[in-house]
C-alpha cells in the first residue's frame, strides 16, 4: 500500500512573511519537515506543492518530488484541500493513502508520522488526524449574545465548573493528516466518517503561524530538542552545504553527531534569488 506525503508551502505569510525559509535551528523551517517526511518508514513518496522555487529547489536536492503550485491556488483564502487535490490530478497514478505535513509544524517528526499511518493501517480507519490537549479548555469559554451580555459557549455553567469535571477534549495540532485517497478525493476532506485521533504532547505541536509561535519553536530547539529517527536520515543543519554542493541527500548515523559538525551555510539558498518574498498569503 503506497503512501505519498503532501507537503504544502506557499510563498507568502501574512502574519511571518517568508516563514518557511526562515531560520531554525540552524536550517530553513520546512527543511524539518522535509526531513521527517523523508525519513519515515511508512512513506514512499514525498511530494511538495509551492509557488516559490527556492522552496521547489530545497525540495528536489533533499530528495523529494515537486509540483509547482498555480497561481489561483496560492492565494490567502485557499485552504489546503483543493490543493492537495490539484497536487493529486498530476500524478500519474493515484497512491492508496496521503498524508499532509505542514511545514509549520518542525517539531512533528518521523515516529509521529509513523505510528499515525501505523494506527490508520492496523485499526481499519478512515483517516487519522494528530491532535493535542488544548490549554484552556473549550466549555470553560464565553460569548456575547446579542444583548451584549456573557453567555457560556455552551451553557451557563461549564465556564465555572473544575477542569476536572469536563470531558477530554483535544485539538488539531496541525501536524499530520493522514486518509485513504479515494476517501480524501471522494469528501474532499480530512476529516471521515471514521477519523481517529493521534495524541502528541504540546512541545512537538508547536504551529509557527506569527512571531511568538517561531519563538517559542526556536526555544525548544534552545532546550535541546532534536527530531527521532526512523531510519537514517539527512542532518538539516547542513542543508545549506548540500545544495550549494550536491543534489544527493546527505546521511548522519546520529543527530547528536551532526549537532556536533559546523553549521553549514544557509545563504547558498536564501541568497540566490534574494530574500523571502513578503507577498501576503496564508500557509
Amino acid at each position: 500500500m503506497r503512501t505519498l506525503a503532501i507537503i504544502p508551502a506557499r510563498r507568502g505569510s501574512k502574519g511571518l512573511p517568508g516563514k518557511h525559509l526562515l531560520d531554525l535551528g540552524g536550517s530553513p523551517m520546512i527543511a524539518w519537515t522535509l526531513e521527517a517526511a523523508l525519513d519515515a518508514s511508512r512513506i514512499d513518496e514525498v511530494l511538495v506543492t509551492s509557488d516559490e522555487p527556492r522552496i521547489l529547489a530545497l525540495a528536489k536536492r533533499m530528495g523529494a518530488e515537486t509540483i509547482e503550485r498555480p497561481a489561483e491556488l496560492a492565494g490567502d483564502m485557499i485552504t489546503s484541500e483543493p490543493v492537495v487535490e490539484h497536487a493529486l490530478r498530476s500524478r500519474a497514478e493515484l497512491p492508496e493513502r496521503i498524508v499532509l505535513l505542514q511545514p509549520t509544524s518542525p517539531l512533528r517528526d518521523a515516529i509521529d508520522i509513523d505510528e499515525a499511518l501505523e494506527r490508520l493501517e492496523s485499526t481499519g480507519a478512515e483517516a487519522v488526524i494528530s491532535v493535542v490537549e488544548p490549554r484552556h479548555h473549550p466549555l470553560k469559554c464565553m460569548r456575547v449574545g446579542p444583548d451584549g451580555c456573557l453567555r457560556g459557549l455552551v451553557d451557563g455553567r461549564s465556564p465555572f465548573r473544575s477542569r476536572q469535571s469536563l470531558p477530554r477534549v483535544w485539538m488539531p495540532n496541525g501536524a499530520i493528516y493522514a486518509i485513504g485517497c479515494s476517501i480524501f478525493l471522494a469528501e474532499q476532506s480530512f476529516l471521515a466518517r471514521r477519523t481517529l485521533p493521534h495524541p502528541m504532547p504540546s512541545e512537538r505541536s508547536v504551529d509557527v503561524d506569527g512571531p511568538a509561535d517561531l519563538d517559542q519553536a526556536r526555544r525548544e530547539f534552545a532546550k535541546g530538542w532534536l527530531p527521532r529517527r526512523a531510519k537514517s536520515a539527512l542532518d538539516p543543519s547542513s542543508i545549506g552545504a548540500l545544495v550549494e554542493a550536491s543534489p544527493s541527500r546527505l546521511r548522519v548515523a546520529s543527530p547528536r553527531l551532526a549537532s556536533t559538525r559546523p553549521r553549514a551555510r544557509k545563504e547558498s539558498l536564501l541568497d540566490a534569488s534574494g530574500p523571502p518574498a513578503h507577498q501576503s498569503s496564508r500557509s
